[in-house]
């Protein structure tokens, strides 16, 4: 996770960050297949779209965003965004 998606966790108690990462498992599809990576002209952060099949039913194709950023220690999920609607 990028600086910024970890300081965004920190708020939270580690009990709900715990609770938070169970919760957002579920919703994720379990394996998953690059479109599409848009890098952009600074070289610092790179846009995938992406399709899977997931979610809690485990049969619906969806659709994801993941956002990632190069930070010192390298490449880090800023964030990420998963429907199964068509954006």
């Amino acid at each position: 996770m990028s600086k910024k998606a970890i300081n965004e966790m920190n708020t939270e108690t580690p009990e709900m960050q715990q609770k938070m990462i169970e919760m957002i498992g579920t919703f994720m599809p379990k394996s998953y297949k690059v479109l599409e990576q848009t890098i952009s002209q600074d070289g610092k952060t790179v846009t995938l779209k992406l399709t899977g099949i997931g979610d809690m039913s485990g049969n619906d194709e969806m659709i994801g965003t993941v956002a990632i950023v190069k930070e010192d220690s390298g490449w880090k999920i800023d964030s990420e965004n998963w429907s199964n609607k068509q954006p």
